[in-house]
Protein backbone atom coordinates (compact mmCIF):
# COMPACT_ATOMS: atom_id res chain seq x y z
CA UNK A 1 0.00 0.00 0.00
CA UNK A 2 1.20 3.32 -0.82
CA UNK A 3 1.39 5.88 2.02
CA UNK A 4 0.10 9.24 1.00
CA UNK A 5 3.70 11.81 2.35
CA UNK A 6 1.29 14.47 3.35
CA UNK A 7 -0.66 12.10 5.50
CA UNK A 8 2.69 10.73 6.85
CA UNK A 9 3.67 14.06 8.04
CA UNK A 10 0.44 15.03 9.78
CA UNK A 11 0.87 11.67 11.79
CA UNK A 12 4.70 12.29 12.89
CA UNK A 13 3.72 15.72 13.60
CA UNK A 14 1.09 14.79 15.89
CA UNK A 15 2.91 11.94 17.37
CA UNK A 16 5.90 15.00 17.82
CA UNK A 17 3.47 16.94 19.66
CA UNK A 18 2.06 14.60 22.04
CA UNK A 19 5.53 13.27 22.84
CA UNK A 20 6.90 16.60 23.81
CA UNK A 21 3.69 17.33 26.00
CA UNK A 22 4.39 13.69 27.71
CA UNK A 23 7.60 13.94 28.22
CA UNK A 24 7.22 17.64 29.80
CA UNK A 25 4.64 16.31 32.48
CA UNK A 26 1.65 18.89 30.72
CA UNK A 27 -0.92 15.93 31.99
CA UNK A 28 -1.24 13.71 34.70
CA UNK A 29 -1.61 9.75 34.82
CA UNK A 30 -4.41 9.89 31.51
CA UNK A 31 -4.19 11.77 28.37
CA UNK A 32 -7.02 14.19 27.75
CA UNK A 33 -10.61 12.76 25.84
CA UNK A 34 -9.84 11.98 22.36
CA UNK A 35 -12.44 14.76 20.77
CA UNK A 36 -10.68 17.27 23.32
CA UNK A 37 -6.77 16.45 21.90
CA UNK A 38 -8.39 16.37 18.10
CA UNK A 39 -10.00 20.02 18.92
CA UNK A 40 -6.69 20.86 20.42
CA UNK A 41 -4.36 19.79 17.96
CA UNK A 42 -6.77 20.58 15.11
CA UNK A 43 -6.48 17.28 13.36
CA UNK A 44 -9.83 14.52 12.79
CA UNK A 45 -9.79 11.87 14.89
CA UNK A 46 -8.89 9.36 12.91
CA UNK A 47 -5.48 10.98 12.35
CA UNK A 48 -4.79 11.60 16.30
CA UNK A 49 -5.88 7.77 16.34
CA UNK A 50 -3.42 6.68 13.82
CA UNK A 51 -0.84 9.16 16.15
CA UNK A 52 -1.64 6.85 19.28
CA UNK A 53 -0.93 3.47 17.65
CA UNK A 54 2.91 4.65 17.38
CA UNK A 55 2.92 6.33 20.73
CA UNK A 56 1.66 3.02 21.69
CA UNK A 57 4.43 0.94 20.14
CA UNK A 58 6.82 3.37 21.31
CA UNK A 59 5.42 2.38 25.17
CA UNK A 60 4.35 5.94 25.79
CA UNK A 61 0.79 5.36 26.81
CA UNK A 62 -1.54 2.81 26.89
CA UNK A 63 -4.58 2.51 24.97
CA UNK A 64 -7.63 0.20 26.59
CA UNK A 65 -11.17 -0.09 24.73
CA UNK A 66 -13.53 2.03 26.59
CA UNK A 67 -11.32 3.71 29.08
CA UNK A 68 -9.38 6.76 28.97
CA UNK A 69 -5.67 6.04 27.67
CA UNK A 70 -2.90 6.44 30.23
CA UNK A 71 0.34 7.67 30.01
CA UNK A 72 3.19 4.96 30.67
CA UNK A 73 5.87 7.01 31.68
CA UNK A 74 8.34 9.50 30.28
CA UNK A 75 11.10 8.72 28.31
CA UNK A 76 14.60 8.39 30.58
CA UNK A 77 16.51 11.61 31.34
CA UNK A 78 13.24 13.87 29.39
CA UNK A 79 12.96 17.00 31.55
CA UNK A 80 9.88 17.32 33.57
CA UNK A 81 8.30 20.30 33.90
CA UNK A 82 6.60 21.01 37.27
CA UNK A 83 3.21 23.19 37.48
CA UNK A 84 3.43 26.08 39.45
CA UNK A 85 -0.62 26.27 39.48
CA UNK A 86 -2.26 25.10 42.58
CA UNK A 87 -5.94 24.03 42.30
CA UNK A 88 -8.58 24.72 44.52
CA UNK A 89 -11.80 22.76 44.66
CA UNK A 90 -15.03 24.26 46.99
CA UNK A 91 -18.39 22.82 46.85
CA UNK A 92 -21.21 24.91 45.77
CA UNK A 93 -20.49 27.96 43.45
CA UNK A 94 -18.83 31.33 44.43
CA UNK A 95 -22.53 33.14 44.57
CA UNK A 96 -22.87 30.69 47.71
CA UNK A 97 -19.39 30.41 49.07
CA UNK A 98 -19.35 31.81 52.64
CA UNK A 99 -17.53 34.69 53.46
CA UNK A 100 -14.97 32.79 55.50
CA UNK A 101 -14.07 30.66 52.67
CA UNK A 102 -13.94 33.41 50.39
CA UNK A 103 -11.73 35.43 52.85
CA UNK A 104 -9.31 32.46 53.31
CA UNK A 105 -9.11 31.99 49.38
CA UNK A 106 -8.52 35.58 48.73
CA UNK A 107 -5.70 35.63 51.15
CA UNK A 108 -4.34 31.83 49.86
CA UNK A 109 -3.76 33.42 46.50
CA UNK A 110 -1.84 36.23 47.54
CA UNK A 111 0.17 34.29 49.73
CA UNK A 112 0.87 32.09 46.66
CA UNK A 113 1.40 34.65 43.98
CA UNK A 114 4.13 35.44 46.31
CA UNK A 115 5.25 32.22 46.37
CA UNK A 116 5.13 32.54 42.34
CA UNK A 117 2.57 30.31 42.06
CA UNK A 118 -0.89 30.66 40.47
CA UNK A 119 -4.19 29.68 42.43
CA UNK A 120 -7.01 28.48 40.15
CA UNK A 121 -10.52 27.97 41.79
CA UNK A 122 -12.70 24.51 40.61
CA UNK A 123 -16.34 24.87 42.09
CA UNK A 124 -18.60 21.47 42.73
CA UNK A 125 -21.56 23.33 41.17
CA UNK A 126 -20.48 24.69 38.57
CA UNK A 127 -17.63 22.15 36.80
CA UNK A 128 -18.91 18.77 37.15
CA UNK A 129 -21.96 17.71 38.33
CA UNK A 130 -22.50 14.07 40.47
CA UNK A 131 -18.65 13.90 40.70
CA UNK A 132 -18.17 10.25 40.07
CA UNK A 133 -14.96 8.85 39.88
CA UNK A 134 -14.71 9.37 36.03
CA UNK A 135 -15.37 13.50 36.83
CA UNK A 136 -12.69 13.29 39.04
CA UNK A 137 -9.86 11.62 36.45
CA UNK A 138 -11.08 13.65 34.30
CA UNK A 139 -10.69 16.85 35.95
CA UNK A 140 -7.47 15.57 37.24
CA UNK A 141 -6.33 14.70 33.64
CA UNK A 142 -7.15 17.95 32.04
CA UNK A 143 -5.67 20.11 34.12
CA UNK A 144 -2.79 19.48 35.72
CA UNK A 145 -1.49 21.10 39.01
CA UNK A 146 0.93 21.09 41.35
CA UNK A 147 -1.58 20.43 44.42
CA UNK A 148 -4.80 20.09 45.17
CA UNK A 149 -6.64 22.14 47.89
CA UNK A 150 -9.95 20.68 49.11
CA UNK A 151 -12.25 23.06 50.63
CA UNK A 152 -14.26 20.32 52.93
CA UNK A 153 -15.92 17.98 50.91
CA UNK A 154 -18.08 15.29 51.49
CA UNK A 155 -16.53 11.77 52.37
CA UNK A 156 -17.28 10.43 48.68
CA UNK A 157 -14.90 13.53 47.66
CA UNK A 158 -12.56 13.15 50.04
CA UNK A 159 -12.22 9.48 48.86
CA UNK A 160 -11.65 10.25 45.22
CA UNK A 161 -9.53 13.12 45.42
CA UNK A 162 -7.49 10.60 48.03
CA UNK A 163 -7.46 7.19 45.40
CA UNK A 164 -6.08 9.26 42.51
CA UNK A 165 -3.19 9.73 44.88
CA UNK A 166 -2.82 13.49 43.20
CA UNK A 167 -0.94 15.85 45.68
CA UNK A 168 -3.53 17.13 47.79
CA UNK A 169 -4.24 19.04 50.62
CA UNK A 170 -7.75 19.71 52.50
CA UNK A 171 -8.95 22.57 54.64
CA UNK A 172 -11.34 20.85 57.00
CA UNK A 173 -11.16 17.48 58.56
CA UNK A 174 -10.82 14.03 56.56
CA UNK A 175 -13.35 11.56 57.38
CA UNK A 176 -12.14 7.96 59.00
CA UNK A 177 -9.89 6.17 56.76
CA UNK A 178 -9.21 9.30 55.01
CA UNK A 179 -5.28 9.95 55.79
CA UNK A 180 -5.40 13.51 53.71
CA UNK A 181 -3.16 15.84 54.99
CA UNK A 182 -5.00 18.71 56.58
CA UNK A 183 -5.27 21.82 58.84
CA UNK A 184 -8.69 22.35 61.02
CA UNK A 185 -9.84 23.56 63.99
CA UNK A 186 -9.43 21.57 67.22
CA UNK A 187 -13.43 20.73 67.65
CA UNK A 188 -12.85 18.27 70.16
CA UNK A 189 -10.32 20.41 72.30
CA UNK A 190 -13.20 23.14 72.27
CA UNK A 191 -16.26 21.14 73.12
CA UNK A 192 -14.56 19.46 76.17
CA UNK A 193 -13.17 23.11 77.14
CA UNK A 194 -16.53 24.38 76.87
CA UNK A 195 -18.93 21.38 78.61
CA UNK A 196 -15.28 21.58 81.49
CA UNK A 197 -16.14 25.50 81.94
CA UNK A 198 -20.03 24.77 82.82
CA UNK A 199 -19.34 21.65 85.26
CA UNK A 200 -16.74 24.05 87.32
CA UNK A 201 -19.11 26.54 87.72
CA UNK A 202 -21.18 23.93 89.37
CA UNK A 203 -23.74 22.40 86.19
CA UNK A 204 -24.35 18.80 86.78
CA UNK A 205 -27.24 18.44 83.87
CA UNK A 206 -25.59 19.81 80.62
CA UNK A 207 -26.34 19.34 76.32
CA UNK A 208 -24.99 19.69 73.30
CA UNK A 209 -27.24 20.40 70.80
CA UNK A 210 -26.42 19.86 67.14
CA UNK A 211 -27.12 19.29 63.80
CA UNK A 212 -27.57 15.67 63.04
CA UNK A 213 -24.85 15.26 60.42
CA UNK A 214 -21.99 12.49 60.76
CA UNK A 215 -19.35 15.59 59.62
CA UNK A 216 -15.93 14.72 60.72
CA UNK A 217 -15.94 18.33 62.61
CA UNK A 218 -19.02 17.09 64.38
CA UNK A 219 -18.14 13.70 65.38
CA UNK A 220 -15.15 15.18 67.18
CA UNK A 221 -16.93 17.87 69.11
CA UNK A 222 -19.74 15.41 70.49
CA UNK A 223 -16.02 13.13 71.49
CA UNK A 224 -14.86 16.00 72.97
CA UNK A 225 -17.99 17.00 75.27
CA UNK A 226 -18.63 13.62 76.08
CA UNK A 227 -14.85 12.96 77.23
CA UNK A 228 -15.38 15.61 80.08
CA UNK A 229 -18.10 13.85 81.74
CA UNK A 230 -16.88 10.95 81.50
CA UNK A 231 -13.85 11.87 83.44
CA UNK A 232 -15.90 13.30 86.25
CA UNK A 233 -15.16 11.97 89.67
CA UNK A 234 -19.36 13.22 89.88
CA UNK A 235 -21.54 10.21 89.16
CA UNK A 236 -24.39 13.21 89.16
CA UNK A 237 -23.19 14.02 85.95
CA UNK A 238 -25.24 14.11 83.00
CA UNK A 239 -24.34 14.74 79.58
CA UNK A 240 -26.87 14.84 76.42
CA UNK A 241 -26.52 15.00 73.03
CA UNK A 242 -29.62 16.30 71.57
CA UNK A 243 -29.55 16.32 67.58
CA UNK A 244 -31.84 18.96 65.52
CA UNK A 245 -31.84 18.89 61.90
CA UNK A 246 -35.53 19.95 61.54
CA UNK A 247 -36.78 23.51 59.96
CA UNK A 248 -35.82 26.57 62.14
CA UNK A 249 -39.51 27.57 62.99
CA UNK A 250 -39.72 24.56 64.87
CA UNK A 251 -36.62 25.22 67.81
CA UNK A 252 -39.18 26.79 70.03
CA UNK A 253 -41.27 23.29 70.66
CA UNK A 254 -37.90 21.67 69.99
CA UNK A 255 -36.50 23.61 73.58
CA UNK A 256 -39.49 23.50 75.44
CA UNK A 257 -39.44 19.51 75.19
CA UNK A 258 -35.40 19.68 76.15
CA UNK A 259 -36.18 22.07 78.70
CA UNK A 260 -39.07 19.72 79.89
CA UNK A 261 -37.31 16.84 80.31
CA UNK A 262 -36.44 14.84 83.92
CA UNK A 263 -32.46 15.72 82.82
CA UNK A 264 -33.50 19.28 82.18
CA UNK A 265 -29.80 21.19 81.05
CA UNK A 266 -28.91 24.48 82.87
CA UNK A 267 -26.07 24.41 80.45
CA UNK A 268 -26.41 24.26 76.98
CA UNK A 269 -23.41 24.24 74.28
CA UNK A 270 -24.25 24.44 70.18
CA UNK A 271 -22.17 23.18 67.37
CA UNK A 272 -22.51 26.36 65.74
CA UNK A 273 -23.33 30.09 66.05
CA UNK A 274 -26.49 29.80 63.89
CA UNK A 275 -28.00 26.85 66.32
CA UNK A 276 -26.84 29.78 69.16
CA UNK A 277 -28.55 32.43 67.90
CA UNK A 278 -31.92 30.65 67.63
CA UNK A 279 -31.72 28.94 71.21
CA UNK A 280 -30.70 32.52 72.40
CA UNK A 281 -34.19 33.97 70.97
CA UNK A 282 -35.98 30.98 71.52
CA UNK A 283 -35.20 30.73 75.19
CA UNK A 284 -36.24 34.86 75.85
CA UNK A 285 -39.07 34.48 73.92
CA UNK A 286 -39.99 31.79 76.60
CA UNK A 287 -39.39 33.89 79.31
CA UNK A 288 -36.07 32.40 80.18
CA UNK A 289 -32.75 34.55 80.97
CA UNK A 290 -29.26 33.48 79.97
CA UNK A 291 -27.32 33.35 81.99
CA UNK A 292 -29.37 33.75 85.23
CA UNK A 293 -32.01 30.49 84.31
CA UNK A 294 -29.80 28.86 81.78
CA UNK A 295 -26.19 29.55 80.81
CA UNK A 296 -25.30 28.88 77.06
CA UNK A 297 -22.02 28.95 74.72
CA UNK A 298 -21.27 28.81 70.89
CA UNK A 299 -19.09 25.99 69.95
CA UNK A 300 -18.29 28.34 66.59
CA UNK A 301 -17.72 32.22 66.38
CA UNK A 302 -19.71 34.57 64.08
CA UNK A 303 -19.23 38.60 64.19
CA UNK A 304 -23.33 38.68 65.04
CA UNK A 305 -22.58 36.61 68.05
CA UNK A 306 -21.25 40.27 69.36
CA UNK A 307 -24.35 41.94 68.97
CA UNK A 308 -26.60 39.91 71.03
CA UNK A 309 -27.88 40.57 74.21
CA UNK A 310 -26.36 38.68 76.39
CA UNK A 311 -23.32 38.79 73.86
CA UNK A 312 -23.02 35.02 73.51
CA UNK A 313 -19.86 33.14 74.69
CA UNK A 314 -18.08 31.49 71.35
CA UNK A 315 -14.71 30.36 70.70
CA UNK A 316 -12.33 31.81 67.78
CA UNK A 317 -8.60 31.09 66.18
CA UNK A 318 -6.21 32.89 65.41
CA UNK A 319 -7.43 33.82 61.51
CA UNK A 320 -3.66 34.57 60.63
CA UNK A 321 -2.10 31.79 62.39
CA UNK A 322 -4.83 29.53 60.02
CA UNK A 323 -3.49 31.55 56.83
CA UNK A 324 -0.10 31.25 57.90
CA UNK A 325 -0.06 27.61 58.36
CA UNK A 326 -2.22 26.96 55.26
CA UNK A 327 -0.12 28.61 52.64
CA UNK A 328 3.06 27.49 54.15
CA UNK A 329 1.42 23.91 54.02
CA UNK A 330 0.71 24.06 50.09
CA UNK A 331 4.13 26.35 48.99
CA UNK A 332 5.57 22.79 50.80
CA UNK A 333 3.67 20.61 49.11
CA UNK A 334 4.78 21.98 45.98
CA UNK A 335 7.85 22.46 46.23
CA UNK A 336 8.70 19.05 48.07
CA UNK A 337 6.36 17.07 47.14
CA UNK A 338 5.87 16.06 50.97
CA UNK A 339 5.14 17.21 54.65
CA UNK A 340 6.41 17.21 57.46
CA UNK A 341 3.36 17.77 59.44
CA UNK A 342 0.33 16.29 58.53
CA UNK A 343 -1.89 17.40 60.57
CA UNK A 344 -2.29 20.79 62.05
CA UNK A 345 -5.17 21.60 64.71
CA UNK A 346 -5.59 25.28 65.77
CA UNK A 347 -7.29 25.55 69.29
CA UNK A 348 -9.24 28.38 69.20
CA UNK A 349 -9.66 30.64 72.64
CA UNK A 350 -13.22 31.02 74.28
CA UNK A 351 -14.67 35.17 73.66
CA UNK A 352 -17.00 36.54 75.97
CA UNK A 353 -18.54 34.92 79.38
CA UNK A 354 -21.86 36.72 79.68
CA UNK A 355 -24.08 33.85 78.53
CA UNK A 356 -22.84 31.54 81.07
CA UNK A 357 -22.13 31.43 84.97
CA UNK A 358 -23.25 29.28 87.85
CA UNK A 359 -25.78 27.11 87.79
CA UNK A 360 -29.52 28.34 88.77
CA UNK A 361 -30.48 28.24 92.58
Amino acid sequence: MTVNPIRFDLIASIVETLTHSIKSGEWGEYLPAERQLSRELQVGRSSLRKAMLVLEKKKLIRVAHGKRTRIVKPQRGASVRQSRVVAAFIKGSPENMDSLTSWRLNNLQHDLQAAGLTLEIFCEGNEIGGMTAMHIEKLLATHKAACWVLFAGNQHIQELFFKSQAPCFLVGTPHPGIPLPHIDIDFKAVCRHAAGQLLRLGHRNIALITRDVKFPGAMSSIEGFLEVSGLSRDSQVSAQVIRFDADARDIAPFLQKVLASPSRPTGVITISAELALMCLTTLLSMGLRVPKDISLISRDYRNFLRYTHPAIASYDINHNLFRKKLSRSIIELVDTGALGTKTMLIVPEIHGDASFGSVPM
